[in-house]
């Protein structure tokens, strides 16, 4: 099939396919202009011999660090051109990382936190760039690091690096008139159903993955969450809600499967297929007429979490899939914020 053929049968196809349909009717849709789009943005590419070695595939600009000015600014021009609203910073295994005490000893955590700095600087001279929020832990660092105060530092630094700091203040990401600050449960969630921590400096949003796998987290009847944003899911995903709509749905391009060596049984992977599976997840999300989609991921790259092309959720362009889903993800949000 010819590229243009190709596109025109399925990018630029905005007909609605076929999607699960558990939950829709129960709330109003949020308004076409007040919808919104955020993507997990990575910053942990220290290396380069890790591109093609322990990456899926490489990104169309060839490989890259973290802290590369250029990519960084490609990034947020590519970014505010798909009309992305916000991205969310991965610092989900930082909890313990303290950088004035560590930075000489832990390479991947520096390049995580000053490549945010850098983000802050670099996309405050884009027009229309994303804003920017922090996606903390404690994550797998367990319950000991919120008792113990590391969470609470590590937000602290948050706070008092990009919302007291001016410089970086107009780029932070607000929601409900306070910054949006999400906190990784782990996977499954050690935290259970409703944490008993947050910051009333922050509206505070806890995540997990697979939240459509973990009884206690959701409604079976409706697939309404309790409160978690997701990570992402396997097949028809759960929301939550927030004053009476949809709040958060998360949308991704495939996702690989689930063995049946831990506490859940045997599901399929969900490949790309042409983008089939995006669009699927995007319709469902039409369907709710959610506030916010969450995207997964933008460059996120490693084999562990995806471990083929087809079986990976990467939106950055690639040498094998090219702008296809790049392009794909920019449709499907115009379609969502009603501008076709």
């Amino acid at each position: 099939m010819e590229n243009k053929e190709f596109y025109d049968k399925i990018i630029y196809n905005y007909d609605d396919v076929e999607c699960g349909k558990t939950g829709v009717g129960l709330y109003p849709k949020t308004p076409y202009e007040e919808r919104m789009v955020g993507i997990a943005y990575g910053t942990w590419h220290t290396r380069m011999r890790q591109w093609g070695e322990k990456t899926w595939d490489i990104p169309m600009t060839g490989p890259y660090l973290s802290d590369n000015r250029d990519i960084i600014y490609k990034h947020g021009v590519m970014l505010a051109e798909a009309d992305i609203d916000f991205v969310f910073m991965d610092w989900s295994n930082n909890t313990c990382y303290d950088p004035e005490t560590m930075r000489e000893k832990r390479e991947d955590f520096r390049m995580i936190e000053e490549s945010t700095d850098l983000l802050f600087e670099i996309w405050a001279t884009i027009p229309n760039a994303p804003k920017i929020c922090i996606f903390v832990g404690p994550g797998h660092s367990t319950q000991e690091n919120v008792d113990n105060g590391n969470h609470q530092k590590k937000v602290d630094q948050v706070y008092r690096d990009y919302i007291e700091n001016p410089k970086n203040k107009e780029m932070y990401f607000y929601y409900d008139g306070k910054p949006l600050l999400i906190c990784y449960g782990a996977t499954p969630t050690y935290y259970g159903p409703n944490p008993d921590w947050t910051d009333d400096r922050f509206t505070v949003r806890w995540m997990t993955g697979y939240v459509g796998q973990q009884n206690e987290l959701f409604d079976k009847e409706t697939k309404r969450s309790y409160g978690y944003w997701s990570w992402e899911e396997r097949g028809e995903q759960t929301y939550t809600v927030h004053n009476g709509t949809v709040e958060a749905i998360t949308c991704t391009a495939a996702s690989r499967q689930q063995t049946a060596n831990g506490p859940w049984e045997y599901i399929p992977a969900y490949p790309r297929n042409n983008g089939a599976t995006f669009k699927q997840q995007f319709q469902r999300a039409n369907d709710l007429g959610a506030r916010f989609v969450i995207l997964v991921s933008w460059n996120e790259w490693t084999t562990g979490e995806q471990p083929s092309a087809e079986i990976s959720k990467d939106l950055e362009p690639s040498q094998i899939h090219g702008t296809f889903y790049y392009d794909l993800m920019k449709e499907q949000i115009k379609k969502f914020k009603g501008k076709l």
